[in-house]
């Protein structure tokens, strides 16, 4: 018996945020990765409009050098894209 399950593009947006608000697009992947203390694939998965799974370590890097806490990138992730984040998902079946 086949299943579907949610799976919410809240990653999506996390990724996104950064890029289009802590990402310089002029600095390369080295660069950014100096700066965040990251390996620049991490930086480069982050650049790409696939669905990378950010590990909440390496968010927690990210907002620490942005000097942001965690609860305030959310509460600014909430305020940016709103219900998007608990209503927007793709759907995956399950075998």
């Amino acid at each position: 018996m086949s299943t579907i399950k949610r799976k919410y593009k809240i990653n999506n947006y996390i990724c996104e945020f950064i890029r289009n608000n802590w990402f310089n697009p002029e600095d390369s992947n080295d660069k950014l990765a100096s700066f965040f203390v990251v390996h620049d694939s991490i930086i480069a998965k982050i650049k790409s409009d696939g669905n990378y799974n950010i590990p909440m370590h390496t968010l927690s890097k990210i907002c620490y050098y942005k000097e942001v806490t965690m609860s305030n990138f959310f509460k600014i992730l909430e305020n940016e894209y709103g219900e998007k984040l608990y209503e927007d998902y793709f759907e995956e079946k399950n075998k």
